[in-house]
């Protein structure tokens, strides 16, 4: 039986906070093409849509869902999504002391804060 972690606070999503992705921004920090830019997130959101399908199909599946936020997370962070990259990192080390509830709020955080992030990179690409 897991331990409650009494530490635990949601974070605010993206959605009610400031953290925005555009092209312009990724080309610069990454030195490439803004093109090169709109093609890596037309990768991340086929990516991501994968992943957010598997989160759905294996919640009770510990092996499937530490793989899927460990890939969730080492591209959020290569595309410098900071605050998704942040929570699949907390759940990661946090998921054994999570309570069901609080495991379960840290996926809807994830899953809502990978959806805010796909909208804005479709709004970039298709301009």
């Amino acid at each position: 039986m897991s331990t409650i972690n009494n530490n635990f606070k949601p974070i605010p999503l993206s959605n009610s906070s400031v953290e925005v992705i555009t092209a312009s921004t990724l080309a610069l920090r990454l030195e490439l093409p803004e093109t090169i830019i709109k093609e890596l997130f037309k990768k991340f959101i086929n990516n991501i849509s994968t992943i957010l399908n598997q989160l759905h199909e294996y919640p009770d599946d510990p092996v499937q869902l530490k793989m899927a936020i460990h890939s969730l997370k080492g591209i959020s962070k290569n595309l410098f999504l900071e605050t998704l990259g942040f929570l699949c990192e907390r759940f990661e080390k946090d998921r054994e002391t999570l309570s069901a509830e609080e495991s379960l709020k840290t996926l809807e955080q994830i899953h809502s804060e990978a959806k805010w992030m796909i909208r804005q990179m479709e709004q970039e690409i298709t301009g």
